[in-house]
């Protein structure tokens, strides 16, 4: 490179460096980066998993189960390609081809979905699941389309679901509450812990409040410290 190329760009970085730490530099830093970054940060929270930034073979691996509150995962979604889904929840909406469906007598409904493909979000204490599915099943109503797959949309309070086939590149946790185990070590409590996963591919369950998280993952870290297993 020449080296008043060189030059150049050294003077453009002092410049952006010393105005950051100028008044004037430092307004505009909170006013305009600091929700910038906050916005990126939300936003790669759930970027899709088939973003894929590093291959991690099964064998590196080591067994995780979290039990926590189903608050924890507030804020997350997850992709579902082709398992099989069930949920009992108090309703708000059910949306199936676009037709809205509602129920008597009860707000609470089973929902089940074979072989969907879609996402499953959590925000503000609610569960959305959407995608597509052959066949599904609203409180042992079955419905079937004979024109291919059927698009659905279902939100509400979730009271118990199990959710096979989760993946997931990263899930960090603030002030998380419960218990971890590793491999074959002995259960961690967690009392407002910061805590990491890597990598993680397995299921989400609740019952009776309880959420677990249990799968297999690449790396964990507490509180920022590396507990991942050398013998995975």
């Amino acid at each position: 490179m020449n080296w008043k190329i060189l030059l150049s760009l050294f003077i453009i970085f002092a410049i952006a460096g010393l105005l950051m730490f100028s008044p004037r530099g430092k307004q505009f830093k909170e006013k305009y980066l600091t929700d910038y970054i906050s916005k990126t940060a939300d936003l790669v929270k759930n970027v899709p998993e088939e973003i894929t930034f590093k291959k991690v073979a099964p064998e590196d691996k080591f067994n995780v189960l979290i039990t926590t509150e189903q608050s924890t995962i507030d804020g997350y979604s997850f992709n579902i390609n082709e398992n099989n889904v069930e949920a009992e929840m108090i309703y708000e909406s059910i949306l199936l081809d676009g037709q809205q469906i509602t129920t008597k007598n009860t707000d609470k409904v089973i929902f089940k979905a074979d072989n969907m493909k879609g996402t499953i979000s959590f925000e503000n204490g609610k569960i959305r699941i959407s995608g597509t599915s052959d066949s599904l099943e609203v409180n042992n109503i079955a419905f079937v389309s004979d024109n291919g797959p059927i698009n659905f949309d279902v939100v509400g309070t979730p009271v118990s679901y199990n959710i096979n086939g989760i993946t997931k590149n990263s899930m960090k946790f603030s002030n998380i509450v419960g218990l971890i185990t590793l491999g074959t070590w002995s259960p961690l409590s967690l009392q407002n812990d910061e805590l990491e996963i890597q990598y993680f591919d397995g299921s989400l369950s609740l019952n009776e409040d309880v959420l677990s998280i249990n799968g297999r993952a690449y790396k964990a870290k507490l509180n920022n410290v590396d507990l991942s297993l050398e013998n995975k």
